[in-house]
């Protein structure tokens, strides 16, 4: 039993916080950087209707479908300069906006055009836009 109590005192007692926290005022460290410009938004909605990629590519004069490549469709617009990729389950993802508004009308724009396929694509004007991502440099 002695031999176990001296097991038990030989653990060194726990070291002081103040060992840890920083003495000094935190720095600013992004201090003589430039302000970060944003290149690429990334943005999702779903259309809420299983959509048919073979109809769609070739009713849509810019639209891209390669099965064996990516599963989804893609999409490109010119005004606003975005990329639509549409995929069957009714998902659609816009990237190359420079701004969250840019992407916005283009994801509107291509939920019209599908809905004037004959997609019964939920309210257009209602689409709410999910996840945005900023990717600057």
């Amino acid at each position: 039993m002695s031999e176990e109590t001296s097991n038990d005192e030989s653990v060194p007692p726990p070291l002081p916080l103040s060992r840890f926290v920083p003495s000094r005022p935190k720095v600013e460290l992004l201090e003589g950087l430039s302000k970060p410009v944003i290149y690429n938004v990334v943005s999702s909605v779903d259309l809420g209707c299983p959509i048919e990629l073979r109809k769609v590519v070739l009713q849509i004069r810019n639209a891209e479908y390669n099965p064996r490549r990516f599963t989804g469709c893609v999409i490109r617009l010119r005004e606003p300069r975005v990329t639509c990729l549409l995929f069957s389950s009714g998902k659609l993802v816009t990237t190359g906006g420079r701004s969250e508004e840019s992407n916005n009308l283009g994801a509107r724009k291509c939920a019209r055009v599908i809905q004037k396929l004959g997609f019964p694509v939920r309210g257009v004007s209602r689409l709410v836009i999910q996840g945005e991502k900023l990717i600057a440099c």
